[in-house]
């Protein structure tokens, strides 16, 4: 189950936790998320870049797309993911999980709705 939350740009702290969503949902609300709007807000406020998180609650991998305070619509995306693998440890070789976190910058709206759709249909092919 991915969980999708909302970050706007007067929330310090705390997103709108939309609930469980599917990849046509997770478009939508990318979609009609006033990017433009809430980043002049975030620009005035300077609270919080507005963003979109998507969390899979099976595998703890985590996604978001966060509008960059510079001129324009650009985003900031992070991937996080756990891969398994075997390693010694100890007590002997055991399964371990390692965690990567993948930050990339400058993306337009394009890209960062594409990045999007790979959380739900590619992620599993990363690899890093």
């Amino acid at each position: 189950m991915i969980k999708l939350t909302i970050q706007h740009a007067d929330q310090e702290d705390i997103g709108d936790e939309l609930g469980p969503v599917d990849l046509s949902q997770a478009l939508l609300a990318f979609r009609e998320f006033p990017w433009a709007e809430q980043k002049a807000q975030s620009d005035e406020l300077q609270l919080c870049s507005p963003g979109l998180y998507l969390e899979d609650e099976n595998d703890g991998s985590k996604f978001f797309a966060a509008v960059l305070a510079n001129d324009g619509i650009e985003f900031l995306l992070q991937f996080e993911t756990g891969v398994e693998y075997e390693g010694w440890t100890l007590f002997g070789k055991r399964l371990k999980k390692r965690w990567t976190i993948i930050h990339s910058y400058d993306h337009d709206l394009a890209s960062a709705e594409q990045a999007v759709e790979l959380f739900f249909t590619d992620r599993k092919n990363c690899s890093c």
